[in-house]
């Protein structure tokens, strides 16, 4: 299930547990430098997937952002580690942002309370949306295809839409 191609890591535990699994191999001196590896490339695999949403932002000069999923996974409001917590980390001084999800995403809108949520696709006004970022793998999603179609750019890591 998790051996496809999509967005790095998140949530509050794995992360979390990686590192602490290297403490723990350092504390009982046993070489193993697999989860640092591991947290090493879900950076740079984090740092890539954000350049890509940069460059499509600079290029088609991208004034406004719809972030499809703000938790780290669908169905919860955590946010912790997420990937659409760490696009609008990077794009907040540069664009407008509004988030679609089906949950109502109270941690996200206390961080971030100046942003637009919607959880219904008809409340948004798709025509002045720029650029969407598919940060949930949710085939939920997928009735709404023909709606985000009408949007030229989309950052669709799992081709779930495109």
């Amino acid at each position: 299930h998790y051996f496809k191609s999509g967005l790095p890591f998140s949530g509050p535990c794995f992360p979390r547990d990686n590192l602490a699994y290297s403490k723990f191999f350092k504390d009982y001196s046993v070489k193993n430098d697999i989860p640092l590896l591991v947290d090493k490339t879900n950076k740079q695999v984090l740092k890539a997937h954000l350049n890509e949403i940069k460059k499509i932002c600079f290029k088609n000069n991208v004034k406004q952002v719809l972030i499809i999923g703000s938790s780290y996974k669908e169905n919860t409001p955590v946010i912790d580690h997420s990937f659409g917590e760490k696009v609008i980390t990077n794009l907040f001084n540069h664009t407008k942002i509004s988030v679609f999800d089906f949950l109502d995403q109270k941690f996200l809108k206390k961080k971030r309370p100046n942003i637009n949520y919607y959880n219904k696709i008809k409340n948004i006004n798709l025509n002045h949306i720029d650029l969407i970022v598919i940060a949930h793998n949710d085939e939920k999603l997928l009735k709404y295809k023909q709606e985000f179609l009408k949007i030229k750019n989309i950052y669709d890591p799992w081709n779930l839409i495109t």
